[in-house]
Order: C-alpha cells, then sequence, then structure tokens
C-alpha cells in the first residue's frame, strides 16, 4: 500500500486533497466505491440537465434565451467540473488498490 498523500488541482484551481490511505482509515476499495457512485450519479444528472436545455419556442424575449443559454452552460462546466474532480478520487484510490 502506498501511504502518500497528494493534492490535486480541480478546474477552478481550487487544491483537493487527496485522502491519505492507511490501515486506520477508509479502504482504498471503499473510497473507490464511493467515488464511482458520486460519479453515476453526477453523469445521470448532466444527461438530465442536457434534456432540459432552453429552448427558443419557450423564450418570447432573445435576450431571456441568452440569459437561459449561459445559466445552461454554467450548469453544465459546475458539473462537469465535479466529474472531473470525483474521477481524480477515483484513480487515487485505485492507484492505492493492492
Amino acid at each position: 500500500m502506498n501511504a502518500t498523500s497528494k493534492d490535486a488541482s480541480t478546474s477552478e484551481g481550487m487544491r483537493n486533497p487527496l485522502p491519505f490511505i492507511h490501515l486506520g482509515g477508509t479502504s482504498a476499495n471503499d473510497l473507490l466505491m464511493l467515488a464511482r457512485d458520486v460519479l453515476d450519479s453526477l453523469r445521470d444528472a448532466r444527461h438530465k440537465i442536457q434534456r432540459a436545455a432552453p429552448n427558443a419556442r419557450d423564450y418570447l424575449d432573445r435576450e431571456h434565451l441568452r440569459a437561459a443559454h449561459e445559466l445552461y452552460h454554467a450548469r453544465i462546466a459546475y458539473v462537469d467540473s465535479l466529474i472531473a474532480g470525483y474521477t481524480t478520487d477515483a484513480e487515487h484510490a485505485c492507484e492505492q488498490l493492492p
């Protein structure tokens, strides 16, 4: 078991402290399974957000449509950043498996 503590950077430039995997803590396998569960949920949420994308027929004003598209893209980008962070967590846990 590799007992190293690392940091990763998120797409927002935030520090993502990775867990120090050791015998007294949560196992690498459990951390991997938790990260995979979160990733499955985030990917499902991203798909549902995509299905709810703004449609021009629902906005009579072009400025409102533009604002709705900006918000939509910001939401997708936020979920993508969460997916990237949890992917890093899962990869880190996977590297620690025996």
